[in-house]
């Protein structure tokens, strides 16, 4: 499950007039087509619509850990058939929404943290 870089990554690459993940700026960093209608998606139904671009950077996050650990731990139940999963996607070489667990910038997704 992707999520959105931090808001002081987003500053990083966009102006600040252009705050917002549906905007040109952000969905040129979006690589899937349907990426920020399947995130809006997810985090819709699992948490409150958020009331804010900061809350829903945040929110897609929380959404993505949860996401990754829904499926490590349906590999664990899975022992001795699977015996775990990978992190094949730890960080990132350029600013997008993405699947990893680190930001371009070396700050840590809540992925990360969880994963510690």
């Amino acid at each position: 499950m992707q999520s959105y870089s931090s808001p002081a990554t987003n500053a990083t690459f966009g102006p600040k007039d252009d705050n917002n993940v549906f905007g040109p700026t952000m969905e040129n960093h979006q690589k899937n087509a349907a990426g920020n209608q399947i995130i809006l998606n997810y985090v819709s139904r699992q948490y409150r619509f958020p009331k804010s671009q900061d809350d829903l950077i945040y929110l897609s996050q929380l959404n993505q850990d949860r996401c990754m650990q829904m499926g490590v731990e349906h590999y664990r139940r899975l022992m001795p058939r699977c015996m775990g999963a990978l992190s094949w996607q730890l960080n990132d070489c350029w600013p997008v929404v993405s699947w990893s667990s680190i930001e371009l910038t070396g700050r840590w997704k809540a992925l990360h943290y969880a994963a510690r």
